[in-house]
């Protein structure tokens, strides 16, 4: 009879039923474990086809569990600082878990699907102590997982926590949702994101994102944060996904880690790293437009002992977009060496060439009647000329380096430095009736950006618990040059029957002008996690910022400086998480808002910062090992000093666009989220958001914020299913994403884009384990709609993509 009701038992029972066993110190010959060892011969008779690579032990043993499907038990501090051997290759149980161990000193017993591992050379028998039941949970890496979910992330709090125990809103873009959907550009990937608005600001390249009613004006890598200024898309390259493992999304105000910034998100892209295990992989994709990329990504150990690991990716691009007119030759090189310095130091050195050379550069978008109705454009139309482009080209460095003390503390440093250089010809527009005027421009742009942190956390003890503690300090300056000349007021005829195309290049030597933009931000930041109980854990921190923004305008009226610094500025942080059980948890969290702005008055003067405060309260659920993950919040922020256009004759000569700060507004939102696997093979992402901002002081209390709206609903839903039985070779999937109608209003004018949705589809072929093709087809029914409606009746529209196609053949050659 015990014999037949264990093999009913959860893992977490026989689990708990081992340790009880291992600490009684039960002989091997005892019936209990003869019973086990019986169970574990059937598991030992399997055979699998595994294919791990050399890392860490406890992400190695990760995910052995997860293909093998058994329960693993040790205690983390006896598995740090060890690394596995690697497993490539068609293994029993008893030989791969062997394999993996060799040269760790590590012993293991083997009961029914439950794995125990103790240090061979403690001489005691094998007892847990303070255990962790493994199981199938995931690292933080989300290469090699398959999974739509990330086991950890600190890009909220500095502290690496699950999804669950974060106390904000957390979106991950994972290495499969990027091959799943073919993202190729950050901009795609967030336009796929729950509670993610993806907007072109001006130009092909030119993208804003917005969260919760305010643009993103920072963006992280690897945790390091970089500001978006006003130029900062036309002179840096877009982000490439092909060299990171995953992009973070925290939704809200994240001043924390990021410093000053809108209550928005938080966006952290992190690369991908060399692996100990070769592997190397070959991908090809043509669309519909006329375009091909390849892809080359390859890692290896570059000595026998595989302390020393190299990671190279070469990619590059040829062909068109939507528009005819266009046409984009583009390449990417990146590499990074990792570094085992001891079992207990690890370092990382790494760079990134792009090059992009765009013809047929659009700056501007399409133009609009003065009552607010759409000309008869499509996704191919174009109002530029032949000679516009815009060629760009950047180099960054990064480097890292962490060493792991004895008491399970770490102290991390990591820096990243760009420099970035593009020029463009291109122009923008304005109607006067139905005639079009433009202003065409030549411009250079130079960026240099350098970032730095240094962090150190742990664990301590207090008050008979463990809580975690996080100290950091962060710098980083961001300097853009710009300059050249335009022509203004140049006749190309009417709107919709001119040939925009055939106007001669004029001299755009005249009305030169030159502007520089110096950021300089360092803070000071603390967080620890309090388990104030089993089922209760409070965080709290802060941060200290010294914040310096720089700028001048020269041209033909003057010279106009505008400056604006801070020193000590405080912006402290609270979460509450309260675990009703290993499923559910109910958090809050509030912080303040500080952001410094570049709008400046009539005069030319920087308005005040944004001020504010940022609340949240949510329900978040976890299950199948945290593996599948859902989350619902409610939000509400309040700011004060938001700059509000005004008319550009208010302005002061020299002074092309001025500012107002506004009264206070609120913003109030719910969301929903889900992510991750719903049964093997099935995994989704769907997300739903509502916002509003309105006033809440002055004379436009009760009224909506803002003369450019986002979309009050915002919904995101995307799947995949790999078929059972025969047909598992195959993977198909879909996802839609829709939003309410958003709108512009002008001083006399009004323009408004009606509530949409667009379908996209993907299907998968998977032929052995080496070739794969895949079939990608966006905007299914060819629904036409605007991308962005914004600025001026004239020049601010862009209508999104219509129907392509994308077929990709993926090879490893390994």
């Amino acid at each position: 009879m015990p014999a037949h009701t264990s093999t009913h038992l959860t893992p977490l029972a026989k689990a708990l039923m081992m340790r009880h066993a291992l600490r009684s110190k039960l002989s091997l010959s005892g019936l209990g474990m003869m019973m086990a060892m019986g169970m574990a011969a059937h598991v030992q008779a399997q055979e699998w086809t595994l294919k791990i690579p050399a890392q860490p032990l406890d992400q190695a043993l990760q995910r052995f569990a997860e293909q093998v499907n058994i329960q693993v038990l040790y205690s983390p501090s006896d598995v740090q600082q060890l690394r596995s051997t690697a497993l490539n290759g068609r293994y029993d149980l008893d030989r791969s878990i062997s394999t993996l161990l060799q040269g760790t000193g590590i012993q293991y017993q083997l009961s029914g699907n439950t794995l125990t591992l103790q240090p061979a050379s403690s001489g005691k028998a094998l007892e847990l102590g303070a255990t962790n039941v493994k199981g199938t949970q995931l690292a933080a890496t989300t290469e090699g997982t398959g999974s739509y979910t990330t086991g950890s992330s600190n890009t909220a709090t500095g502290l690496n926590l699950s999804l669950k125990e974060t106390p904000q809103s957390v979106s991950v873009v994972t290495q499969q949702m990027i091959k799943d959907r073919h993202y190729e550009s950050l901009d795609q990937a967030l336009n796929h994101t729950p509670g993610i608005l993806v907007k072109q600001d001006t130009g092909d390249t030119r993208w804003e994102y917005w969260a919760r009613g305010s643009v993103i004006n920072t963006i992280q890598y690897d945790g390091l944060t970089s500001p978006i200024q006003t130029f900062t898309r036309d002179v840096t390259a877009d982000d490439d996904l092909v060299i990171y493992d995953r992009v973070e999304v925290v939704r809200g105000a994240t001043g924390l880690m990021t410093g000053a910034g809108n209550p928005s998100a938080s966006v952290n892209l992190i690369r991908k790293h060399s692996t100990a295990q070769p592997q190397a992989s070959l991908s090809t994709s043509v669309s519909s437009w006329g375009n091909i990329r390849s892809t080359f990504d390859g890692s290896t150990p570059l000595n026998d002992a595989g302390t020393v690991r190299g990671r190279t990716v070469i990619s590059g691009f040829t062909g068109k977009n939507q528009r005819n007119s266009s046409e984009s030759d583009n390449g990417l090189l990146y590499g990074v060496l990792d570094m085992d310095l001891s079992s207990s130091t690890t370092a990382s050195v790494g760079f990134t060439y792009q090059v992009q050379n765009n013809d047929g550069y659009s700056w501007t978008g399409l133009p609009t009647r003065r009552d607010g109705s759409f000309y008869d454009f499509d996704q191919g139309s174009f109002v530029g000329s032949d000679w516009f482009y815009l060629d760009r080209r950047q180099t960054t460095l990064y480097a890292d380096i962490e060493h792991r003390f004895d008491n399970d503390w770490k102290l991390k440093a990591a820096a990243r430095g760009i420099k970035a250089e593009s020029d463009y010809v291109s122009g923008s527009g304005y109607l006067i009736g139905s005639n079009y005027f433009r202003e065409d421009y030549d411009v250079d742009y130079e960026d240099e950006s350098h970032s730095f942190n240094l962090d150190l956390s742990g664990p301590f003890n207090a008050l008979g618990r463990t809580h975690e503690l996080m100290l950091g300090v962060s710098s980083g300056r961001d300097h853009i040059w710009t300059g050249g000349g335009f022509v203004p007021d140049t006749f190309v005829g009417n709107v919709e029957t001119y040939n925009y195309r055939s106007i001669p290049k004029p001299d755009l030597n005249q009305n030169l002008y030159t502007r520089g933009f110096t950021v300089q931000q360092h803070g000071l930041f603390a967080a620890t996690r309090l388990n104030l109980a089993d089922s209760l854990k409070l965080i709290l921190g802060s941060r200290v910022s010294w914040y310096e923004n720089k700028s001048f305008t020269l041209n033909d009226f003057g010279y106009t400086p505008a400056n604006y610094s801070v020193k000590g500025e405080v912006v402290p942080y609270v979460g509450l998480v309260y675990d009703f059980n290993d499923t559910y948890s109910a958090y809050a969290s509030y912080t303040e808002i500080f952001n410094p702005q570049s709008a400046v008055d009539r005069q030319g003067r920087l308005l005040d910062p944004v001020e504010g405060t940022n609340a949240e309260l949510g329900i978040k659920a976890s299950f199948a090992e945290e593996r599948l993950n859902l989350s619902t919040a409610v939000f509400e922020t309040k700011r004060t000093n938001l700059a509000v256009s005004l008319p550009s004759i208010s302005c002061n000569a020299g002074i092309q666009s001025c500012y107002e700060a506004a009264q206070e507004v609120r913003t109030r939102g719910v969301e929903f989220e889900v992510n991750g696997e719903i049964q093997p093979g099935w995994n989704v992402q769907a997300g739903y958001t509502w916002s509003q901002s309105e006033y809440i002081e002055g004379d436009n209390k009760g009224q909506a914020y803002g003369t450019e709206s986002s979309p009050k609903h915002l919904a995101k839903v995307g799947t995949t299913y790999r078929l059972p039985g025969i047909w598992q070779a195959l993977t198909v999937g879909s996802s839609v994403r829709a939003q309410s109608k958003t709108f512009y209003k002008g001083s006399d004018y009004y323009i408004e884009q009606p509530t949409f949705a667009v379908v996209d589809a993907m299907a998968r072929y998977t032929f052995n384990d080496r070739v794969s093709l895949q079939l990608n087809v966006n905007n299914l029914f060819d629904r036409e709609y605007y991308q962005t409606i914004t600025t001026t009746y004239h020049s601010g529209n862009f209508i999104g993509p219509g129907r392509n196609a994308l077929l990709t053949l993926d090879y490893n050659f390994w």
